[in-house]
């Protein structure tokens, strides 16, 4: 039974290490040539389609007298990078990885209605993990993070709880044009 045991132990410490390896390969090969100012598309017309989601966790103040929300929330961005593409078959199977997000393009997206301007103050960026996809020949990244919302919004509380509000915010690039 030990010697199984051992077996098995080393076994899995083997995978993990020709795993791990393929893995720095596979960031180095994906990274070598990458340039995050470049836009993540090989055509330069093609818009680059990001989907943009609020998660709420908590709704830390609400002022009506001075008409703005205090939000702590999470943000998932998703997009296509058709430079990070990789093939699965030459890095044994590995088919999504986590890259730290200032090695990568990540889009330029604010808050309008927000009260802080400063980014830096009011989100902090995390890991983007990276799904290759095949169909695409791109890699779907996912950018989650947490951020604390301080933004203007027409509040009518007088029939509270039973009120509804309405649009509160909007997001978009700052410097192109987009579509909602």
């Amino acid at each position: 039974m030990g010697r199984f045991f051992s077996l098995f132990v080393f076994i899995q410490a083997l995978n993990l290490v020709c795993h791990g390896s393929t893995q720095l390969r596979l960031i180095q090969d994906m990274l070598e040539s990458y340039d995050r100012k470049a836009k993540p598309t090989y055509d330069n017309d093609k818009p680059v389609n990001v989907t943009f989601s609020m998660d709420l966790y908590q709704i830390l103040e609400l002022n009506e007298p001075q008409q703005y929300i205090l939000l702590n929330s999470w943000i998932i961005e998703r997009w296509h990078d058709e430079f990070l593409y990789w093939s699965p078959a030459e890095y044994n199977n590995i088919t999504e990885i986590r890259l730290p997000y200032n090695s990568i393009w990540i889009p330029d997206t604010t808050l309008y209605e927000n009260l802080v301007m400063k980014d830096d103050d009011t989100r902090r960026l995390l890991n983007a993990k990276l799904t290759t996809n095949m169909t695409r020949k791109a890699a779907l990244v996912e950018l989650l993070y947490p951020t604390i919302y301080k933004f203007s919004c027409l509040l009518n509380l007088r029939f509270f709880p039973f009120d509804i509000q309405k649009k509160c915010r909007s997001e978009s690039p700052r410097f192109f044009p987009c579509r909602f």
